[in-house]
C-alpha cells in the first residue's frame, strides 16, 4: 500500500500544472489584448535652452485607472537611467538638461504604462516623443498690422501702413524671469535700433528681411556669476501695394435697347479678386458698404470689360467690387447708370425714301451727262456729198429753214404733194441758174485785174486740167448742223 502512492500522485501533479499553465496564459492573453486597446499621448513644452526646465507629460487614453506606473527613459548620451512616476491617468516629468554636461539637439522620450497584477506588472501602453535641446534662445519675432498678427509662414504686408515687428519669448519654466534682456532690430543691411519693438512703414514691395538679435543676463539663485544668452532672429518681409483706386471708361448714358459696355482698372499689387452687383436707381453708397464677392474672379491683371443690358430704361446703379491679397475689405466703385427712351420715327419716311430718291436723282444725272457728251460727238462729223455727174453745178447755201424742211421731209416721206412740189421747184430754181452764175463769175475773173490768165506750156507754166475745174465748179457740199 506504500508503495502505491507514488504511483498516484504524478497524473494530479500534471493537472495542476497544466491549469496553472492555462491561467497563465489566458491572463497574458488578457493583458496584451487590454494593452491594444489602450494608448498613451507623451508630448512636452519643448524646445528648451540648456539649463532650463523641459516638462513631460503623459496621459493614457482609453481607460481610467486609479494607480499606473509611468516609467520615462530618454535617450540623452549623459541623463541618466529611466524615472518611474506613480499616478492615475496622467504623469508629469520635469527635467534639467545642464549646458556643461548635455548636448544640443533632438531627442526621443519613450514612456511605458504599468499595471500591477497579482504580484507583477505588466505593460498596458507605450507611447514617445521628440523633443529638442538648444544653446540659443527661443522664441520668435511676431507681425502685426492693424490689429491683425500675422502667422509664422505669413510673409505679406501692406505697403504705406505701420507695421509692427515685436519679440515673443519661448519660456514656459520661467528661466528668463529675472533676466537682463537687450533687442537690436536692423532692416536688411541698414542701422541697428535697440528697443523693445520695431515699427516701420514701407513704401516699396520689395522684399525684406528683418534681423533680431537678443542677448539675455540670467541670474540663478544657486550661481554668483550671470548666465549670458543669445539669440538670433529674422522674419521675411513681402509689402504689396493696397487698391486706392478704380477707374471706369464708357459710357453710362445710354438709349434704351443699347448694351453696357465698360472697361474697369484699377492700381495695387496681384492677384486680384473682382465681381460687380446691380442693384435698383435708388440704392446708396451706404447700401453697398457691407456687399462682398460670394464667387470672386481671380486674374493677375487689374483690366477687365463689364457688359450688361438693361430692358428698362431709368437709373441703374451697379456696385464694383475689387480686392487683393492685403485687403480683407474689397474697395467698392459705385456707377450709375442711365438708360432713356427715344421715340423712334418711321423707317420708311426717314431712312429708305431718302436713300432711294437720292440714288435715283444721281442716275438720273449720270445718264444726262452721257446722253449729252454722245450726241455732241455724233453730230460733230461733218459730211460731203460730191455729185460729180453735174459739171454746172455750184455749192448751194441753204438757210436754217430749208435745212430744217430737209430734215423734216427725210424724217417723214409722206408729207403732201404741196410741199415736195415747192421743195422741186427751188431745186429747179437753182439748178437753171448755175450756169448763169458760172458765166457771171467767168467775166468778173476776166475784168478782175489781180486775176492772170491761165499760162499753157508754151510759156512755161502749169494749166490745171478742165475736167478737174469743172468737176470742182459741180461739187455740192452738204454740212451738217451743230446742235450745242
Amino acid at each position: 500500500m506504500n508503495d502505491s502512492g507514488p504511483f498516484l500522485r504524478p497524473p494530479l501533479f500534471r493537472c495542476q500544472r497544466r491549469w496553472l499553465l492555462l491561467s497563465t496564459a489566458t491572463l497574458l492573453w488578457v493583458l496584451s489584448a487590454a494593452a491594444e486597446a489602450l494608448e498613451v499621448n507623451v508630448t512636452n513644452d519643448g524646445p528648451a535652452i540648456l539649463d532650463s526646465t523641459i516638462t513631460f507629460r503623459a496621459r493614457l487614453i482609453g481607460a481610467d485607472y486609479p494607480q499606473l506606473y509611468y516609467v520615462f527613459q530618454h535617450n540623452v548620451p549623459s541623463g541618466g537611467g529611466p524615472v518611474t512616476i506613480t499616478n492615475g491617468t496622467e504623469a508629469m516629468l520635469p527635467i534639467t538638461f545642464l549646458a556643461y554636461r548635455d548636448q544640443p539637439g533632438e531627442y526621443l522620450m519613450t514612456v511605458t504604462v504599468l499595471k500591477q497584477y497579482l504580484f507583477s506588472r505588466h505593460k498596458i501602453a507605450e507611447g514617445s516623443c521628440k523633443f529638442l535641446l538648444t544653446r540659443d534662445i527661443v522664441g520668435r519675432i511676431v507681425v502685426s498690422q492693424d490689429n491683425h498678427t500675422l502667422s509664422d509662414d505669413e510673409t505679406i504686408v501692406s505697403t504705406n501702413r505701420t507695421t509692427n515687428f515685436t519679440f515673443e519669448l519661448h519660456d514656459p519654466s520661467g528661466y528668463f524671469t529675472n533676466s537682463s534682456d537687450s533687442l537690436s532690430w536692423k532692416l536688411d543691411y541698414g542701422l541697428s535700433h535697440y528697443a523693445p519693438y520695431y515699427t516701420i512703414n514701407f513704401t516699396d514691395t520689395n522684399v525684406h528681411a528683418v534681423n533680431l538679435i537678443v542677448v539675455a543676463l540670467v541670474t540663478r539663485p544657486n550661481s554668483t556669476s550671470p548666465q549670458v544668452k543669445l539669440g538670433s532672429f529674422t522674419r521675411t518681409i513681402a509689402p504689396k501695394d493696397p487698391i486706392t483706386g478704380v477707374n471706369v471708361q464708357g459710357n453710362i448714358w445710354l438709349r434704351r435697347g443699347d448694351v453696357v459696355s465698360l472697361q474697369v482698372s484699377c492700381n495695387g499689387s496681384a492677384p486680384y479678386n473682382y465681381c460687380w452687383k446691380y442693384l435698383p436707381g435708388n440704392a446708396t453708397s451706404n447700401s453697398t458698404a457691407n456687399l462682398t464677392c460670394d464667387e470672386p474672379i481671380s486674374t493677375n491683371q487689374c483690366q477687365f470689360p463689364l457688359v450688361h443690358y438693361f430692358p428698362q430704361d431709368g437709373s441703374h446703379f451697379i456696385a464694383i467690387l475689387v480686392s487683393n491679397i492685403v485687403q480683407a475689405k474689397p474697395y467698392i466703385k459705385n456707377i450709375e447708370v442711365h438708360i432713356y427712351d427715344v421715340p423712334r420715327s418711321g423707317l420708311l419716311s426717314t431712312i429708305i425714301l431718302p436713300i432711294v430718291c437720292s440714288l435715283l436723282a444721281f442716275v438720273i444725272l449720270v445718264t444726262g451727262i452721257a446722253y449729252h457728251i454722245h450726241t455732241r460727238n455724233r453730230l460733230q462729223v461733218e459730211v460731203a456729198d460730191f455729185d460729180f455727174q453735174r459739171p454746172d453745178l455750184e455749192l448751194t447755201e441753204k438757210t436754217f429753214w430749208e435745212h430744217l424742211l430737209g430734215a423734216w421731209r427725210d424724217t417723214f416721206p409722206n408729207w403732201s404733194k404741196q410741199s415736195h412740189h415747192d421743195v422741186d421747184s427751188a431745186g429747179e430754181g437753182d439748178s437753171l441758174t448755175a450756169p448763169e452764175n458760172n458765166h457771171r463769175h467767168s467775166n468778173e475773173e476776166k475784168k478782175s485785174p489781180e486775176t492772170s490768165s491761165p499760162r499753157g506750156p508754151g510759156n512755161g507754166t502749169d494749166t490745171a486740167p478742165a475736167e478737174k475745174k469743172s468737176g470742182a465748179d459741180a461739187s455740192v457740199w452738204t454740212t451738217g448742223q451743230v446742235e450745242r
